[in-house]
């Protein structure tokens, strides 16, 4: 059973409001009939991705964030992965994904989410403009997600970014490096106060033609 996440509602293909992405789920639909899955529609894009990403058993395959007059609405194909688990933050000794840490490293989740200044859909075009694949693995013909953690400060600063689950080295380090480079973000905030917050990100590396 697909995770309760507060306001986030699971719609059909024709109730995605941006065409573009309204095909591209409906072309995944075509290619992915053995796959069990759902499609969902949150107001909540980044808390809602830490979310599903905590929650085990659920990977996110393809999402997008449509940012219109201030508000931003997320949409997503999620699919049911038995066993799929990002990272085991009991064994870890880590908060999982999404949650806040305050100076004594307790956790607790913020009443906002960080945002990336200018919105997530201006976040997601830089991320596009500035990952380079690296040659090697293009060569290779290596694709896939690099999940990268970070800490949006209480300043706005990106600190402490690790991969937490990656591709190969070449792929892992350009996730990390064009995440540390991104720009600053608007911190979140608990109780009125900014707070640092632990956030994780995919990244994704995927080829426009196979090689041959």
């Amino acid at each position: 059973k697909f995770p309760h996440i507060g306001n986030t509602e699971i719609i059909i293909p024709a109730e995605i409001e941006t065409a573009s992405y309204r095909e591209t789920v409906q072309e995944w639909i075509v290619k992915n009939t053995d796959r069990s899955h759902v499609i969902i529609s949150s107001p909540a894009p980044q808390e809602t991705l830490n979310r599903i990403f905590s929650a085990g058993d659920w990977e996110i395959t393809s999402h997008y964030i449509d940012e219109n007059a201030g508000s931003s609405r997320l949409y997503a194909i999620v699919c049911y992965e038995p066993g799929y688990r990002l990272r085991d933050p009991d064994r870890e000794g880590n908060s999982i994904a999404g949650e806040t840490a305050n100076m004594d490293n307790n956790f607790m989740k913020a009443d906002q989410q960080p945002i990336p200044q200018g919105g997530m859909e201006t976040f997601f075009h830089y991320i596009m403009n500035n990952l380079k694949y690296p040659e090697e693995s293009r060569v290779q013909g290596i694709e896939g997600k690099v999940f990268v953690e970070f800490v949006v400060t209480k300043t706005g600063d990106v600190d402490q970014v690790k991969v937490i689950r990656g591709l190969n080295i070449a792929c892992d380090e350009e996730a990390k490096r064009v995440v540390n480079q991104s720009p600053d973000w608007t911190p979140g905030y608990k109780d009125g106060q900014p707070v640092d917050v632990r956030m994780v990100l995919p990244i994704t590396f995927q080829l426009n033609e196979k090689l041959n």
